[in-house]
């Protein structure tokens, strides 16, 4: 799950985050789910679709762009 103010950093300028994992054999989106109760209403899922390593490399990736976002913002990401 990722906040919703996070989102748009995290997809990239004109998807250049996501096009960049894409190269790297992941599928990546960031969907907000209205059904999902375990959602707060300014939540979304994130999710992957790849090979087992790669997800676990961008997971990596994912966990460092979110963290660069809320420093830059003065927040605490966990």
């Amino acid at each position: 799950m990722v906040s919703e103010e996070s989102q748009g950093y995290l997809i990239g300028k004109h998807g250049s985050f996501t096009k960049c994992m894409q190269e790297n054999g992941i599928y990546m989106k960031c969907l907000k789910d209205k059904h999902n109760r375990a959602l707060k209403s300014k939540e979304a899922v994130c999710s992957m679709y790849g090979t087992l390593t790669d997800i676990e490399h961008s997971t990596s990736e994912l966990i460092k762009r979110l963290q660069s976002y809320y420093e830059a913002q003065d927040k605490d990401y966990k």
